[in-house]
């Protein structure tokens, strides 16, 4: 989870220079499963209101961080 919310595939020795964030998203079109998402430069997580159960956060959850390529760093894992 590190890997996909800051991009890098540990934590530096000295800690990463930003205190981690959370945001919540409203305004997703009806109809549509938005899933969480990262920025990697504020160090945000950014999670849907619409995500409305436990069950549904931690699916949406675990997909985006299971199919989310990006830094050249291919799928990331959960370990």
């Amino acid at each position: 989870m590190i890997r996909w919310l800051t991009g890098s595939p540990q934590i530096p020795p000295l800690g990463f220079p930003k205190t981690f964030s959370l945001e919540f998203v409203h305004g997703c079109q009806t109809g549509y499963t938005c899933r969480p998402t990262t920025s990697t430069r504020d160090i945000t997580i950014k999670l849907p209101v619409h995500l409305d159960s436990e069950n549904l956060m931690e699916e949406m959850l675990l997909s985006a961080i299971l199919e989310s390529y990006g830094f050249g760093l291919g799928s990331c894992k959960l370990y």
